[in-house]
């Protein structure tokens, strides 16, 4: 029997409100834009269970945000997150 991880709470930082949009689609273009800053770390629980998160970024709270408006008005496809310089630039 797999018995669930827990690990520490989360606080929320932030929340979005998104409508008439497809919430696979936007979660799958969140995870694509900022693939190379997804946190490589696998984690071990109490019982020794590995658990390896996709859902983990390092990127700054104002990034996200202004990703999150490039996506809502379908301009995303325009831009690049810069790991190096932590901010999004044109393509």
């Amino acid at each position: 029997m797999k018995l669930p991880i827990y690990f520490a709470n989360v606080e929320i930082v932030a929340s979005y409100n998104c409508y008439s949009l497809n919430v696979l689609v936007f979660e799958s273009l969140l995870h694509r834009f900022f693939a190379e800053v997804c946190l490589d770390i696998d984690l071990y629980d109490k019982y020794g269970s590995r658990f390896i998160p996709r859902e983990w970024f390092k990127v700054p709270l104002p990034v996200i945000d202004e990703v999150i408006g490039l996506l809502l008005n379908q301009s995303i496809v325009n831009y690049k997150y810069d790991s190096s310089k932590k901010k999004i630039i044109l393509k």
